[in-house]
């Protein structure tokens, strides 16, 4: 098959060489032959390529994150896995190694990388519970956080979520994540250098409206609840006006 396929890029290459660019055909046809039968080869291949794109992708991520982990803790990693993901582009990685266990992460954006990890270090100073930053990569595509564990607040609530009757464990749990939010807006506000913040310093109506519809399209609808789009958007219209009028 493979030599047949080269035929006939051979035969691709015979119609459209052109003798006045002064170029061997032996060069040119060569090329057309290997085009050919990698061509047929990917025709072939039953996972698409936009999956092995991915998986290159992640195999590029985690032998850059495998290095950053050995240049921190000096201990080569033993394990290293993808997490799922959860709510954005960013991809994250379980890193294990002689006893010590980080969280590797790799962002799209530069300078979305340098917000997030320089809000994480601002909210530590002010005693807000995130993971710690511990070290980044020469280029801030790449960088390690402390690991807090895999138990989540939308795991945790999983049964009052399915049913709709919370239990006083997780009525608790809520209340206190609740509680916790404004500290973190307000508390974290003081002495924040907003000029560091992505993708602008200043949260305006737009950005109020990129936030309600990431909710939306993001959460909301992927839990599969029935809502009523337009109360929902009379009420984002409301939150919003009411956060302009703040500001």
């Amino acid at each position: 098959d493979l030599v047949s396929y080269g035929i006939f890029g051979l035969i691709d290459a015979i119609d459209k060489f052109d003798m006045t660019k002064n170029v061997k055909f032996e060069t040119y046809a060569s090329l057309r032959i290997r085009g050919a039968i990698l061509d047929q080869i990917r025709k072939m291949d039953w996972i698409p390529r936009t999956i092995r794109q991915r998986q290159k992708q992640i195999d590029t991520a985690m032998k850059e994150l495998e290095q950053l982990f050995e240049e921190y803790t000096r201990q080569k990693p033993d394990n290293i896995y993808e997490l799922p993901s959860s709510g954005s582009n960013r991809r994250y990685f379980r890193i294990s190694g002689s006893g010590i266990t980080l969280i590797g992460a790799k962002g799209l954006d530069v300078d979305e990388n340098i917000a997030f990890m320089e809000i994480a270090k601002h909210f530590r100073l002010k005693g807000l519970p995130v993971p710690q930053v511990l070290c980044a990569s020469k280029d801030n595509m790449f960088y390690l956080q402390e690991d807090l564990g895999d138990i989540t607040l939308f795991n945790t609530i999983q049964q009052g979520r399915e049913t709709s009757n919370f239990s006083p464990d997780e009525i608790s749990l809520l209340k206190k994540t609740i509680a916790t939010l404004p500290k973190l807006q307000f508390e974290g506000g003081k002495g924040l250098d907003y000029s560091i913040c992505f993708p602008q310093p200043e949260f305006d109506e737009r950005n109020v409206w990129f936030d309600c519809n990431y909710f939306k399209y993001c959460f909301l609808k992927a839990t599969g609840i029935e809502f009523s789009e337009i109360k929902l958007e009379d009420d984002f219209q409301r939150m919003s006006d009411i956060l302009m009028r703040s500001t």
